[in-house]
This record gives C-alpha cells, sequence and structure tokens, in this order.
C-alpha cells in the first residue's frame, strides 16, 4: 500500500476512476486512455498510480453495455482545474462513466487488480482444500 502526499502546497491529490464500455477493440481502448491521460497532462497534472482493473459486469446497463472496464487513476493536481477536466471527461468519446475525488490526506491507496488475482488464487487453494478434505 502506498501512501501519496502533494509536492507543492497549491496542489491536492485526486482519484479518478473512469469506466469504458467492454466491447472496445486494443487499438480503441488504448487510444481512449490515451486521451484521458492527455486531459490530465493539459493541466500539467502528474500521474501518481495507474491501476487496470480489467473487465467487470455492471449492475445495470450503461448505454446499452452489461460490461465495462474499469481504470483508476491518481494524480497530482491543481483544485482549480478540476471542474474543467470533469467536463472534458464528460465530453471523452468512448467513456461511459467517470468519478474524479479528492482523495483524504495520509489515503492509502491499494493496487485492487493484485489484491483481486491474490483473493482469486486463495479462493481456488480453499476449494481444493475443502475438496480434499470430502474425500
Amino acid at each position: 500500500m502506498t501512501t501519496f502526499t502533494p509536492t507543492a502546497e497549491d496542489t491536492r491529490i485526486y482519484e479518478c476512476a473512469v469506466l469504458l464500455p467492454a466491447a472496445l477493440s486494443d487499438k480503441e481502448y488504448k487510444d481512449t486512455l490515451k486521451g484521458i491521460e492527455e486531459l490530465f497532462s493539459e493541466k500539467n497534472a502528474k500521474l501518481l498510480h495507474k491501476d487496470e482493473w480489467g473487465k467487470r459486469g455492471l449492475a445495470y446497463k450503461i448505454k446499452g453495455y452489461a460490461e465495462g472496464k474499469y481504470i483508476v487513476y491518481h494524480y497530482e493536481l491543481k483544485p482549480g482545474d478540476v471542474r474543467e477536466l470533469e467536463y472534458a471527461l464528460r465530453l471523452e468519446k468512448g467513456v461511459l462513466r467517470h468519478l474524479l475525488l479528492r482523495v483524504p490526506d495520509g489515503y492509502e491507496v491499494i493496487d485492487f487488480s493484485k489484491r483481486f488475482a491474490e483473493w482469486l488464487k486463495e479462493r481456488e487453494q480453499e476449494e481444493e482444500t475443502s475438496a480434499r478434505e470430502r474425500e
């Protein structure tokens, strides 16, 4: 787990979760990510962490999609640029939903994609153990 602190007094740490359609081709997916990252770089935001969760099912359909790909970014940027970024993300082609939040001081960033993979391995081992016990 990592804790980020702002490097300047006039910047804050923000978490941006983005939902993209799962049906995007690899090229479209990479182009969309590049477009999102360019929006932040135009505002001189510093990328601290990027966590690609991969494809997940949605609780309800969004614009006709039942599955989406989640990406969570952590950026350091000035609070005055947040409103413009929110607007630009709403207009960005390929973005179904986004959420841009300021994280509290001392917030620990967890790499969920790694934790999920570890959980899957643990679950598989538990199933194997319980199957052996039943025999």
